[in-house]
């Protein structure tokens, strides 16, 4: 069953050990992170979900790793030495794309037996607020793909109707930065970050699927996809949502938001 969903950033800044001065500027989000990981841990997931831009990715099919354990760093950034290791939920993996591959749906499974799945940025981060208040739970990390934005929707749809029923307590992250380019002087960062909060604080979840595609590709954004998966995901429960913040300090879009589930099962 489906515990707890979040919406979560996934700049390395956000570390301090990384971003130094510039992780200052973004302390409403910081402080925003440690909440939210709070919330999540209180929902007591036996597995977390990661929806990330940056895992392994193909143009027309969606991917889950079934290796049993993931493990990386933050070498990209400088800092080789903040690094984790996680098992992953190989059982739950291989039953999505079991279930998916029956029905044709383009999902497919990506395992090396010699090593470990490579955990990106865009799930490292949210791990590392994460890991400081629950170690004890395994991941699974997703991608997502670049077929239409409705294929996106139908995917979490999918994963409901599986998550739903399973007797795991499963916690889903939609991890993604909004907006790259908030500096730009044609305001298309702005605009769409602003429409993409506002329908977030008014819950009116619908309306983010609707957003003009033309707007989408004009802002750098690499959460959308994520976050579209993730709303299909919960399409089927009673949901409230609260943004803890939002912010763009360095010219990118940083929101987190969580899902309140109402009325749960658990």
């Amino acid at each position: 069953m489906i515990v707890s969903a979040t919406l979560m950033p996934h700049a390395p800044i956000l570390l301090e050990e990384i971003g130094g001065k510039d992780s200052k500027k973004a302390i409403k989000t910081i402080n925003a992170m440690e909440n939210i990981a709070e919330t999540i841990s209180d929902s007591d997931p036996e597995t977390i979900v990661i929806i990330s831009p940056h895992s392994f990715t193909w143009e027309d099919r969606f991917i889950i790793p079934i290796n049993k354990i993931g493990s990386g760093s933050f070498f990209d950034f400088g800092h080789s030495e903040i690094k984790y290791e996680q098992k992953l939920d190989q059982k739950l993996g291989i039953e999505i794309v079991t279930k998916l591959a029956k029905k044709d749906f383009p999902v497919y499974s990506f395992y090396n037996e010699k090593t470990s799945y490579d955990l990106d940025h865009g799930i490292l981060v949210p791990l590392h607020f994460i890991l400081k208040n629950t170690t004890s739970v395994k991941i699974l990390p997703m991608s997502y793909s670049f077929l239409p934005y409705t294929m996106h929707i139908k995917y979490g749809q999918k994963l409901f109707k599986i998550l739903d029923k399973s007797k795991k307590r499963i916690a889903i992250i939609a991890s993604g930065d909004l907006s790259h380019r908030l500096l730009d002087p044609d305001g298309f960062g702005k605009k769409f970050d602003d429409l993409l909060i506002k329908n977030l604080k008014n819950n009116d979840l619908k309306k983010i699927y609707d957003i003009d595609p033309k707007l989408i590709e004009n802002t750098g954004e690499c959460g959308y996809r994520s976050l579209l998966i993730l709303l299909g995901a919960i399409s089927g429960l009673d949901t409230k949502t609260k943004v803890l913040s939002y912010e763009g300090p360095l010219g990118v879009g940083y929101g987190v938001a969580n899902f309140e589930i109402l009325n749960p099962k658990f």
